[in-house]
């Protein structure tokens, strides 16, 4: 029998009443009113694993002879919540600081339109990633004369790799520069001069998802897509 634990008050209240109705957990979830006795385990095991309530279980438990006292309930609601919000920053926190150990410096053409033609497409062959160029690490430590030779050099080549054009987002219309995470870029022409901040809006990225797995768009740009004519 899977032994069930939750580090949440409000997991561990219902599981103080599981335990104390002395049901097992599929006799249990029929007894506050499912049919399904899967449907009531799966909710339980996610409030469980997660934090976050299930208004139908709850819904069902409170009108079962199984009731917790409200203000028991709202308690532990209460407190789950804070811990939850707390879980929430903490890997926020994690998930910036790990891209900002992942940064690297690039440029990344900017788009005709705003929107893909076909989202769907757009995704599978790679999106923007396909018109987007990694620098070497210590690019933002070089002189400005010396970037600005490299991107006057280098925009020029990419854009006449890619022909010009984007899939799925039509032509391009210039380069935006990122040299350090979360600071602002800067935007050239596709000849490679400067023309200023860069205070245009991101491009959503899109992500394929395949059995449930995100999938690099990249392992699927070789099936769907001829090759990516940014490649060196």
């Amino acid at each position: 029998m899977k032994q069930r634990t939750s580090h949440y008050p409000l997991g561990k209240l219902l599981l103080d009443t599981l335990t104390s109705s002395g049901l097992s957990i599929h006799y249990f979830s029929l007894a506050i009113g499912y049919g399904n006795s899967n449907k009531g385990v799966r909710a339980l095991d996610h409030i469980l694993t997660s934090g976050v309530p299930n208004d139908v279980f709850l819904r069902r438990l409170q009108s079962s002879r199984f009731a917790i006292p409200a203000q028991v309930l709202e308690t532990a609601l209460a407190e789950t919540q804070t811990i939850v919000e707390e879980e929430d920053r903490i890997a926020r926190l994690a998930f910036i600081e790990e891209e900002r150990r992942a940064f690297i410096p690039f440029i990344q053409a900017i788009p005709e339109y705003t929107m893909p033609t076909s989202i769907t497409f757009h995704a599978l062959s790679g999106g923007l990633n396909r018109y987007t160029h990694y620098l070497p690490l210590d690019f933002p430590d070089w002189s400005s004369l010396e970037q600005h030779r490299h991107l006057q050099d280098l925009i020029p080549t990419r854009f006449a790799a890619a022909q010009g054009r984007t899939l799925f987002m039509g032509a391009i219309t210039g380069y935006r520069l990122c040299l350090r995470y979360g600071e602002q870029g800067c935007i050239f022409s596709v000849d490679g001069k400067l023309l200023g901040p860069d205070t245009l809006p991101e491009i959503p990225t899109a992500t394929v998802t395949l059995a449930g797995k995100p999938t690099p768009a990249g392992d699927l740009t070789k099936l769907f897509c001829p090759s990516d004519p940014t490649d060196e």
